[in-house]
């Protein structure tokens, strides 16, 4: 990947769920992080209230591991101003290119 044009749809769908104003900044940051040869997964964008009851709800009254300790409305995931993401490395090779998570 040598630009967000080429990041992958999963993390494209994440960052247009976000806020527009906060959609430039995440787009400049991916950008910064494929020219060092990172291409971040994005996996979550905006949340809606109930996917945030329903993360709040893990590990205390869901089974589970807690997971968040913001309530629904105490997030920024609920406001589009907040993104989860994983690193993966591009490992290019004359056969293509393969994504790895990083450990």
């Amino acid at each position: 990947m040598t630009s967000l044009s080429e990041a992958s749809s999963r993390t494209l769908r994440a960052i247009d769920s976000l806020d527009a104003s906060f959609q430039k900044q995440v787009r400049g940051w991916v950008n910064e992080m494929v020219t060092s040869r990172i291409e971040p997964l994005i996996y979550c964008g905006r949340r809606t209230m109930e996917e945030q009851a329903a993360l709040y709800a893990k590990g205390r009254t869901t089974s589970g591991k807690i997971v968040t300790k913001a309530k629904p409305g105490e997030s920024y995931h609920n406001y589009g101003l907040a993104f989860d993401w994983a690193k993966t490395r591009i490992c290019g090779s004359q056969t293509g290119t393969t994504r790895r998570l990083f450990a």
